[in-house]
């Protein structure tokens, strides 16, 4: 379990695993090593700020980056797009 939303530990795996629900589905967005809890945590608030949700470091201003410029296989872009 992980203190960040949208991150959690697989134990599988054994790293961390970002994922967003989209259209009433998960949306998988990458794993994450061990160390890295935190750039899990700050990948999905690129995907999350794009779509208006709540993020883990709102103080961050993240300029509605493309969430393309995130390297992901599982997200469209245009899933992104309201």
């Amino acid at each position: 379990m992980s203190g960040f939303i949208g991150v959690n530990w697989s134990e599988r795996a054994q790293k961390w695993e970002v994922k967003i629900r989209m259209e009433g589905k998960q949306k998988y967005l990458g794993l994450f090593d061990f160390d890295s809890e935190e750039a899990a945590a700050r990948k999905y608030d690129v995907f999350a700020s794009n779509l208006g949700r709540t993020v883990n470091f709102p103080e961050v201003d993240l300029g509605k980056k493309k969430a393309s410029s995130v390297s992901t296989s599982s997200v469209r872009e245009d899933e992104l797009q309201m």
